[in-house]
């Protein structure tokens, strides 16, 4: 494997983790959904494993190009809220402002995943299985 596609693929991974850490850290304390320092991380967390995402589907190796395309679809899916807005997390991050951090769609989508703990204990499964695959695909290449 090439050092420049293993060196995208440990970054991939390492903002991975730090998404899936943080979903999991709200799973834990919802409050965490309408703070504000949460909300920021939660924007450059998905902003780079977005970003992350997008050089990891320019890898040859398809298994792992895949495995980005799922992150980028997860970023680009609507999730309905409580007030009927249709969101997705990477409309949510572009347009979130720290001027009402309480009312922005980023807290909107965080708070459906503590409405919503079943579904966030399904979606952290599937991050973890994703990390999974990823080690999988590079040891498999390596």
């Amino acid at each position: 494997m090439e050092k420049e596609t293993k060196s995208i693929c440990v970054n991939f991974k390492k903002e991975l983790k730090k998404f899936t850490d943080s979903v999991y850290s709200l799973s834990l304390d919802g409050a965490l959904s309408n703070q504000e320092s949460f909300l920021l991380y939660m924007v450059e967390t998905v902003d780079k494993l977005y970003n992350a995402s997008n050089d990891i589907c320019k890898c040859q190796e398809e298994e792992i190009k895949e495995i980005g395309e799922l992150i980028q679809n997860i970023f680009v899916q609507t999730i309905a809220t409580k007030q009927n807005k249709q969101l997705n997390f990477l409309k949510a991050v572009k347009s979130f402002s720290t001027q009402n951090p309480r009312d922005s769609d980023l807290s909107s989508i965080l708070l459906e995943y503590i409405i919503h703990p079943e579904s966030t204990k399904s979606f952290i499964r599937e991050l973890e299985i994703l990390t999974d695959d990823l080690d999988s695909a590079l040891e498999n290449i390596a």
